[in-house]
């Protein structure tokens, strides 16, 4: 057990590459280690877990890390292994302070990894050490990992990074590894004023499995709105996996004025505007013939396309044939729209049509759709 101490390798060390690593943890059948109340300083890596086990051997194992800091680091915490076949188990890093140059944790391998709370704020380039291109939160041969509670941010300096969190299907040099599977990042707040990313600030590339993003709050300087534009890049990989981009529960709602119908055409009465995400909508049309008109057929639906109609019967589709002079109100959906992958909010119409005959005819239209994740 380390308990308390600050370890500085000088300022002057700053952004050189061969700074060193301030507490380095090299081992093989080495287990229950603590490291509490401490700090390093000006490293290249601030703490590093490296498991030296040959074949049929164990590493590091059950390593925590609380209560603990890195201050103006390349990279707060590595964990690797050299035997390209093991992944040192159950490792803890909670409530740690991270100020870095190049990343926040990186699990090149490693299972059983928890980082609870925290926070974890990027530097400016300085020397040879820069945020461009680094994936501050690395997860690659990593499974079963658990991001929550934390603050991440670059203190709304204007920086270049290509991800925040990256979720990888990289091998790290593992000739037989597989992609990072189990990894769940929730609850987090994520403060990106400045920030500018070349993938996304959270990416999950394909080949990973089980992965789970949700309840995360996205704040610019403090500010808290939907996920910007950035925010996701999602690989779409395997039924375990779900991005949760807002919060479930919220709720879009339209009430749209009456629109003038023309005889079969199909007409947009109301439309939604959905941010990126999993919604289910529902909504009603109601015919309003002018005095003599007959109408014989009443058609409607949600469409990701203006003014058409989708293919029978999708999207909520209804279609009854009758006649009618009064202001009949017809239910359309509901219906789950998954625009998990999209980049930016998309339209969703609510499309009617009607056959009518001697007079004229409006539609207009109420709905609603709340947020699923």
């Amino acid at each position: 057990m380390i308990d308390g101490g600050m370890l500085t390798a000088g300022p002057s060390r700053k952004g050189l590459a061969n700074a060193g690593d301030g507490i380095w943890f090299r081992g093989t059948n080495t287990f229950v280690n603590r490291i509490q109340n401490t700090l390093t300083q000006y490293y290249r890596i601030g703490y590093r877990f490296q498991s030296t086990n040959p074949p049929n051997m164990l590493g590091l194992e059950d390593q925590s890390l609380i209560n603990s800091a890195a201050g103006e680091v390349g990279t707060c915490i590595r964990i690797d292994s050299d035997y390209k076949g093991y992944s040192p188990l159950q490792y803890v890093a909670d409530n740690f302070s991270c100020d870095s140059y190049e990343g926040h944790v990186d699990a090149q391998q490693v299972s059983h990894l928890s980082i609870k709370g925290g926070n974890w704020l990027i530097h400016p380039t300085t020397g040879s050490w820069t945020p461009a291109g680094k994936n501050f939160f690395n997860f690659c041969r990593a499974s079963t990992v658990r991001l929550e509670g934390a603050w991440i941010s670059n203190n709304a300096q204007p920086i270049g990074v290509r991800s925040l969190i990256n979720i990888t299907a990289d091998s790290c040099g593992i000739p037989s590894g597989t992609g990072a599977s189990d990894v769940q990042i929730r609850n987090n707040k994520i403060e990106y004023r400045g920030l500018t990313t070349s993938a996304a600030m959270i990416v999950k590339a394909a080949g990973t499995s089980g992965v789970v993003v949700a309840g995360n709050l996205f704040t610019a300087f403090f500010r808290p709105g939907p996920p910007p534009s950035n925010a996701f890049s999602w690989a779409a990989s395997d039924s375990q996996s779900a991005l949760y981009q807002g919060l479930a529960g919220e709720l879009v709602q339209i009430s749209s004025p009456p629109v003038d119908m023309i005889d079969g055409k199909v007409r947009d009465i109301g439309t939604f505007s959905l941010a990126p995400g999993v919604w289910s909508c529902h909504a009603q049309l109601q015919l309003l013939p002018a005095s003599g008109t007959k109408v014989r057929v009443f058609q409607g639906a949600f469409s990701t396309q203006s003014t058409a109609m989708p293919v029978a019967p999708g999207q909520g589709m209804f279609m009854e044939t009758g006649e009618w002079s009064g202001g009949e109100i017809r239910s359309v959906g509901p219906f789950v729209f998954d625009f998990t992958t999209k980049a930016a909010s998309s339209p969703v119409h609510i499309v009617g049509a009607a056959s009518f005959a001697r007079g004229q005819l409006q539609m207009n239209s109420v709905g609603q759709c709340v947020r699923l994740r």
